[in-house]
């Protein structure tokens, strides 16, 4: 489904908020103030999975950047959650949601 494969991660994980948490994902989809907060809170309540944690971790990383517009970060999770390479993950991250609310339409 990802437009672009290298965001696979970051769109399961959005569309598995929009059905887990469809409130805390409306107020992603609107760039509400804590919405990236409640997000990563959601990644704590995860069952512990090895194979997993480095892009809960990433995950993680990636939302306190988006919450803090502190992009300085970016080359710990970018990697892993947008493949190698520059990326504006503000934009990146609203051309996602896009993608996930043309879907229901």
């Amino acid at each position: 489904m990802a437009g672009v494969r290298r965001d696979e991660i970051v769109e399961a994980w959005l569309l598995c908020v929009k059905v887990k948490r469809p409130d805390i994902y409306a107020r992603l989809a609107n760039d509400e103030p804590n919405a990236h907060e409640s997000a990563a809170t959601l990644l704590n309540e995860l069952p512990e999975n090895s194979t997993l944690i480095r892009y809960y971790v990433a995950l993680h990383q990636f939302h306190i950047a988006c919450a803090t517009k502190d992009l300085s970060t970016a080359s710990e999770f970018s990697t892993y959650l947008f493949g190698r390479g520059t990326h504006d993950v503000f934009s990146r991250t609203k051309d996602i949601i896009l993608r996930i609310e043309a879907i229901q339409r």
